[in-house]
């Protein structure tokens, strides 16, 4: 009885000191200068990615426009990704459709939360400078500056990684309900947004079995409480993909055929993460006298002993576990590096033996801030300078003439003079993409890309026939854009309906170099109008075979 009581009297003297320790922590923080600096710097850092960005991308990039146009219908699910990241896009779309720099915003705000987490969490066991140092460093990796540029859902799972990060740790350091509730939350909405979140879960999971201190956790119902939020907000978009026979995991998986394949994948992941921990690693050499692996601390030894373990667990395990997928399994998981390395230079600056002085931390800092000089000059190079220097292929898609191609189609649709507004292009999906965003509101034409109703949620075959719309191509995809080729994919006769343009449209890229202009192909499917009768005689009878006429 006398030790039941004694395991009571610790827990109660654990939350105690953890209410005396985080009310003496905020009194320091009202006083510390680094707190501005630090929100300063991640406020400097957004402005300016954002506006670069959208100077020298006029056009969103091809993988934002994916984003931006699935979300045509409220869904669970979507063609090869979950839901979240696609329904943030669409109250985007809603506002600031056709704009860039929303989507540029977005992306800057997921990796200001990256640094943020960073930072915070190196404060807890850090000098108040040396944390800043942790958290900047990551100014030198290209997931958080050039591969910013460009919103996918890796960012948002990113920025909900991070947190979640965050969470576990106070979760198994407070011993608090609340803190498991928000770790449940966090890691649904993680699934919600890139499947790569269960990696993160079976890392914790490890974490929670390997540390003695962790492991405590397993005594309460508070895991088993994370685990049972995590999964309710995950279970209705695990039902839509049964639903779905999983197509949104399918799309992600590569063919068993080609074993050299499976290599190059795993290959690329290597390069790839090398690439972004290796500069961060030299930009904290100011800092490193050298690597420690024993006991001894100069801050509170049980809280970073424990942190040093936990971040070196939850940051190479999902590494380890995604370089084993893209071997095996054959699935290319590199742009999710932005989702690992957000505490790599704090887990680095806990494994080694510090030198913190004012020289170190000026020389670390200024590190960076010539990282994200050479990065952006980098990044104005590739989009401005290099079309100039290479015309023998075609710039990229941040060079696109989406509003023109918009525009043109807005003009071919009114030129028909159908009394119905434009409400569906389709074809190849990058121009379907491009000419449904750039037309406006959020009640412009849905894309229909590809004409494949996977791709497009909310659409199909019968609809584009029904309503009519507008067909873009280009010249290596022709032979699909016959009428014999569309009437068997549609399943419908479109002989009198569909109208092929004369010339073809012809699109200078947004750029000063020298480049062929596109060619565009398009083709008109004329709307069905169903008469005054028709629609009266279904009123009365739902049953009834409407009468159609073509326009």
């Amino acid at each position: 009885m006398s030790q039941a009581y004694t395991q009571k009297f610790k827990h109660v003297t654990r939350i105690v000191d953890a209410f005396h320790q985080k009310t003496h922590q905020e009194n320091e923080e009202s006083r510390d200068p680094t707190i501005r600096f630090f929100y300063t710097l991640l406020g400097i850092h957004v402005v300016f990615w954002t506006i670069l960005s959208t100077i020298t991308q006029p056009n969103l990039p091809t993988e934002t426009l994916e984003i931006l146009t699935l979300g045509q219908s409220p869904a669970w699910g979507y063609f090869d990704q979950p839901p979240l990241s696609i329904w943030v896009m669409s109250i985007v779309s809603a506002v600031f459709a056709p704009a860039a720099w929303p989507a540029y915003l977005i992306a800057q705000l997921c990796i200001a939360t990256c640094l943020w987490a960073a930072w915070k969490l190196g404060r807890e066991f850090l000098h108040p400078w040396t944390a800043i140092c942790g958290a900047l460093v990551l100014e030198g990796c290209f997931f958080f500056t050039i591969g910013s540029s460009a919103l996918t859902s890796a960012h948002l799972a990113g920025a909900i990684w991070a947190l979640s990060i965050v969470a576990a740790y106070k979760a198994f350091q407070l011993e608090n309900r609340r803190d498991w509730v928000i770790l449940g939350v966090l890691l649904g909405l993680g699934m919600l947004c890139h499947y790569s979140t269960v990696l993160l879960f079976w890392a914790m999971c490890a974490f929670s079995l390997m540390n003695y201190k962790a492991r405590r956790c397993w005594d309460t119902s508070w895991p088993f409480l994370a685990i049972l939020t995590a999964g309710l907000i995950v279970a209705p978009h695990l039902f839509w993909s049964w639903s779905n026979d999983f197509q949104t995991f399918s799309t992600a998986l590569h063919s068993w055929d080609s074993l050299s394949a499976h290599v190059v994948f795993a290959l690329r992941f290597i390069i790839r993460q090398l690439l972004a921990v290796v500069p961060i690693a030299l930009l904290l050499l100011p800092m490193i006298q050298a690597v420690q692996f024993g006991d001894e601390s100069s801050y509170d030894k049980e809280n970073q002993d424990f942190a040093k373990q936990y971040l070196l667990v939850v940051t190479l395990l999902p590494a380890a576990s995604m370089l084993v997928l893209a071997g095996l399994v054959g699935v290319d998981l590199g742009a999710t590096g932005l989702t690992l390395w957000t505490f790599a230079g704090l887990s680095i600056l806990l494994w080694c033996d510090l030198r913190e002085s004012k020289a170190s931390w000026r020389r670390v800092l200024l590190s960076c801030g010539a990282a994200v000089g050479a990065f952006a000059a980098l990044l104005v190079t590739i989009n401005t300078m290099m079309p100039k220097m290479i015309t023998s292929t075609a710039p990229s898609s941040v060079h696109f003439p989406g509003k023109d191609l918009a525009q043109q189609v807005r003009k071919i649709w009114a030129d028909q003079d159908f009394k119905r507004p434009l409400k569906i292009i389709g074809g190849t999906a990058n121009l379907a993409q491009n000419a449904s965003w750039y037309n406006g509101t959020f009640h412009r034409p849905l894309a229909f890309s590809e004409l494949d109703p996977k791709r497009s949620s909310g659409l199909s075959h019968r609809d584009l026939v029904k309503t009519g719309g507008i067909l873009l191509w280009s010249d290596d995809t022709s032979e699909q854009y016959t009428v014999d080729a569309l009437s068997m994919k549609l399943g419908a006769d479109l002989n009198g309906q569909i109208h092929y343009g004369t010339q073809p449209l012809m699109l200078q890229w947004q750029t000063a170099a020298d480049q062929a202009p596109i060619t565009v192909h398009w083709a008109v499917i004329s709307p069905l109008v169903e008469s005054d009768e028709t629609v009266a005689l279904e009123a009365n009878d739902a049953t009834e075979t409407p009468r159609i006429a073509v326009r």
